[in-house]
């Protein structure tokens, strides 16, 4: 997969669900691809660890500004979050990760 296999037509919101979930499963390829270029025995099924990458990575596709503390890192353009990684285990276990 290839960051223009998700790349977007002209539109004046890319950050729409429909893009948002394509950038997931972009991100996910990439960092399961990752894990297998450090030679872990396991494969990531989710983007737990991934909240910088994946939030710099919406930051740049997506706009906005980073938000975040030493647990948690993430994307917040005008008053919607934009976190790559919601859903993801890690995430799941925090209390308040915004």
């Amino acid at each position: 997969m290839k960051l223009s296999d998700i790349l977007f037509e002209e539109t004046t919101d890319p950050a729409t669900e429909e893009y948002i979930v394509k950038a997931k499963q972009f991100l996910l390829h990439k960092w399961q691809e990752r894990a297998k270029e450090y030679g872990r025995s396991e494969v990531p099924e989710d983007l737990s660890g991934a909240c910088k990458f994946a939030s710099l990575f919406a930051k740049r596709v997506f706009g906005g500004e980073l938000r975040g503390n030493q647990l948690h890192q993430f994307v917040k353009l005008d008053n919607d979050i934009i976190d790559l990684t919601a859903g993801s285990g890690d995430v799941l276990g925090m209390k308040e990760p915004y």
